[in-house]
Order: structure tokens, then C-alpha cells, then sequence
């Protein structure tokens, strides 16, 4: 029994130390995986610190672009809001120049239209005496 009892405590002892070396093992493994997994969270961290500041630039470089773009739109539509205001004034000024010359117009049509009604009351035209039987004087036909 005895020799039972050593080949039991023996076989403990091996147990014992195999399950601290296994122990050693996964602490051993776990350290290292922790400064591997640390490691990789830092070259994470830098390269995500990389690449905000590469798209923070590329942001800052379109958001620039697209100013200047803006700024060119707005200079444009200025123009084209002061040439259509000058062609508005110009388009003002010639429907009155023109309502204007249309009231001119139609009051020299009337003007003419008097006139030529005027002229012909002076030339009387008379039925049935021939033309130039007046002779020289209009005055001593009336009276033969």
C-alpha cells in the first residue's frame, strides 16, 4: 500500500505539475497576447489617427473648392442680376418712349386729317361749269 500511496502522491505530483506548467503556459500565453492585442490597438489607433487627419484635409481642401466655386456662382449672379435690372430700366424707358410716340403720332394723324379737310374747302369743285371759263379773274365771271 505503501508503495500505492507513493505511486499516488507521484502521480499527484506530476499532475500538480503539469497543471502549473499548463497554468504557466496560458498565463504566459496571455501575457503575450496582451501586449500583441495592445500593440495592435495602438497601430490601430495611429493609423485611425492617420487616416481622420488625411480625410480631415481632403474635407478642408473640397470644403475650400467648393467656396471658391460658391464665390465664383455668386459673382456671376450679380452680373446677371444687374444686367437684367439695366435691361429692365432700358425696357421701361423704351415702352414709354414708344406709348409716347404713339400718343404723338396719333395726334398728328388727327392734326393731318384736319389739315387735309382744311386745303379742301378752299378748292370748291362745281357741277356742270367747265374749268378755266373764270378766265383771270374769279370776280368778273360772277358777274357776266
Amino acid at each position: 500500500m505503501a508503495d500505492a500511496q507513493s505511486s499516488n502522491d507521484e502521480s499527484a505530483e506530476t499532475t500538480r505539475s503539469v497543471l502549473h506548467r499548463i497554468s504557466k503556459e496560458i498565463r504566459d500565453f496571455r501575457a503575450e497576447h496582451k501586449e500583441d492585442l495592445h500593440k495592435l490597438k495602438e497601430e490601430l489607433k495611429e493609423d485611425m489617427k492617420t487616416e481622420l487627419k488625411d480625410l480631415k484635409q481632403e474635407m478642408y481642401r473640397e470644403l475650400s473648392a467648393n467656396s471658391t466655386r460658391i464665390q465664383a456662382h455668386e459673382t456671376r449672379l450679380n452680373e446677371a442680376e444687374t444686367r437684367i435690372d439695366e435691361g429692365e430700366t432700358i425696357n421701361m424707358a423704351m415702352k414709354d418712349a414708344l406709348i409716347k410716340s404713339i400718343k404723338e403720332q396719333k395726334a398728328m394723324r388727327e392734326k393731318l386729317v384736319d389739315l387735309e379737310g382744311r386745303s379742301r374747302r378752299n378748292n370748291i369743285r362745281i357741277y356742270g361749269v367747265p374749268e378755266e371759263k373764270e378766265g383771270n379773274s374769279m370776280s368778273e365771271y360772277g358777274t357776266r
